[in-house]
């Protein structure tokens, strides 16, 4: 019975530890290497070599969004100081309607009895 025990929860270590998992398919393909080509396979499927390359994805994938973005905003017509400008008026709008709504608010104050 022990040998199934422990071969059942072998079963479920796997799914359950994914980093073991990836880390007996690298032993197994070291293991299957020439001596001196694992030196090589290691640069190319290192994280760090990875991370790198998928980083420069990921600028030049921004790079070029804010150049979309970029043309968008130039092509309608948007700049930054007049949106400043409407946002300020617009707080100031709502700051000066915002007494008049909490004056009849109040209860006794602001509604006639």
């Amino acid at each position: 019975e022990e040998p199934k025990n422990s071969g059942n929860s072998g079963n479920a270590e796997t799914p359950l530890s994914p980093s073991t998992f990836i880390d007996s398919i690298l032993r197994e393909n070291d293991s299957g290497a020439a001596p001196g080509n694992p030196q090589s396979q290691e640069k190319c499927l290192s994280v760090a070599c990875l991370d790198k390359n998928e980083l420069n994805e990921h600028l030049d994938t921004i790079d070029s969004s804010l150049d979309n973005l970029q043309a968008m905003l130039s092509t309608h017509g948007f700049s930054m100081d007049s949106a400043l400008l409407d946002i300020q008026d617009l707080i100031s709008a709502q700051e000066q309607q915002k007494p008049t709504e909490t004056e009849p608010g109040t209860g006794d104050s602001g509604i006639p009895r």
